[in-house]
């Protein structure tokens, strides 16, 4: 049986050396030199769901390091209007090939694409939400990140999902 561990990815959202943190554990499974992320993530930027990662041990946790091998996934998160939204919007996703998962701030969902779903579909999908005043939306990894890649907010503001 393979192990499962959690893994923590920290990233520092201090401006001017300031120390304030965005922290998150996912799920993952051993594998070879890694770690297989078995979770979509909510507020980690630059890692979907199946990627490969190393971790390295510090104070008790499995840090993430860097993404040792992509798994071609993109990762969405989607902060709706109103609760009410987020069943409907979940089984259009899953009829479109995609998973999701309901973060503990109920109007926030995660969602894997993966590499084989019609990305442009999802997109008009997403896009026609906006427009409605229905969600925001913001692309948290396109599944092919490079060092220094930024991220496409969709009327999500200027505050991220954990805000």
């Amino acid at each position: 049986m393979t192990e499962q561990v959690k893994v923590l990815f920290q990233e520092n959202l201090g401006d001017d050396g300031e120390d304030e943190y965005q922290i998150e554990t996912m799920w993952a499974t051993t594998s070879g030199e890694g770690f297989r992320l078995d979770n979509i993530p909510f507020y980690a930027k630059g890692v979907s769901y199946a990627d490969i990662v190393s971790a390295e041990w510090e104070n008790d946790f499995l840090h993430f390091r860097k993404v040792l091998k992509r798994s071609g996934n993109k990762t969405i998160h989607i902060l709706f209007s109103e609760q009410k939204d987020v069943k409907y919007t979940l089984k259009k996703l899953k009829e479109m090939g995609c998973i999701s998962e309901i973060s503990n701030i109920p109007e926030l969902i995660a969602v894997n694409v993966p590499l084989e779903s019609s990305y442009d579909n999802i997109l008009d999908y997403l896009e026609d939400g906006v427009a409605k005043d229905r969600w925001g939306w913001q692309e948290a990894c396109s599944g092919f990140e490079e060092d220094g890649e930024t991220y496409s907010n969709h009327s999500f503001g200027t505050s991220s999902p954990s805000e």
